[in-house]
């Protein structure tokens, strides 16, 4: 069985990008991750000071949000 979006403890929020081919997970682990959707393969990891508790795609696929229970609430840019 294929398992998408793992994270070291419990993922608590998932995002798709506008065009589905990403997905963002926040999770129990303190963490963000960027995944392929088609693939599974985990793109990139972002460290939080506490646990991820949201997480959204801005509406052009360009930039992602989090929020974490440390208080912080970052925008990440995605382009290269």
């Amino acid at each position: 069985m294929l398992q998408l979006f793992r994270h070291a403890h419990s993922v608590f929020a998932v995002a798709f990008s506008p065009d589905g081919k990403h997905a963002l997970t926040g999770g129990d682990d303190s963490t963000a991750r960027l995944w392929n959707v088609k693939t599974g393969k985990q793109l990139k990891i972002w460290a939080h000071g506490g646990r991820v508790y949201a997480v959204k795609f801005t509406p052009n696929g360009r930039r992602m949000l989090t929020a974490s229970d440390d208080a912080t609430a970052v925008l990440y840019d995605l382009d290269p």
